[in-house]
């Protein structure tokens, strides 16, 4: 039994976070009907304070970081966020629309236990009216049956 996880169920102090949902940037690619993120906060957090909260998350028994946001990958230093959880030996996953996978793939290939992607709709068109994306376009539909995706997981 994880002791520390038990002290977290018997008072207000946690001893423990074994899962993290980390929230990247608050900027996004889309104009989601139903979400607000849109534009970065002014004040996320740096590159130094992820890697010090990296470490800080670690001493806490850190074993699964799911990115989320807005959108993870519309943030420049993205995969050099990925590095600093790869080397602590973390489950890691990312939650994105999917549409910059593609655009991306080669500077997080293999970091990911998980990708999950976005889908709102049963087809594309609905899907992309809720996302308001203007152009006609496969988006995340595509992603859901490309096989040659499956080298951004480990």
């Amino acid at each position: 039994m994880n002791v520390r996880a038990l002290f977290n169920t018997l008072g207000t102090r946690s001893y423990s976070l074994p899962i993290v949902i980390l929230y990247v940037t608050s900027g996004c690619n889309l104009k989601c009907v139903m979400c607000s993120y849109r534009d970065p906060h002014p004040n996320e957090l740096s590159l130094a304070e992820i890697r010090d909260l990296a470490e800080d998350l670690r001493a806490l028994g850190l074993r699964h970081i799911v990115y989320s946001g807005g959108e993870p990958l519309v943030r420049k230093d993205f995969p050099e966020i990925v590095r600093c959880f790869s080397g602590l030996q973390v489950r890691q996953t990312i939650l994105t629309n999917g549409l910059l996978l593609e655009k991306r793939m080669r500077e997080v290939d293999g970091f990911f236990d998980e990708v999950i992607v976005s889908i709102d709709g049963p087809n594309p068109l609905i899907h992309n009216s809720i996302r308001w994306i203007p152009r006609p376009t496969p988006s995340n539909w595509w992603w859901m049956t490309a096989s040659t995706r499956a080298p951004l997981i480990k």
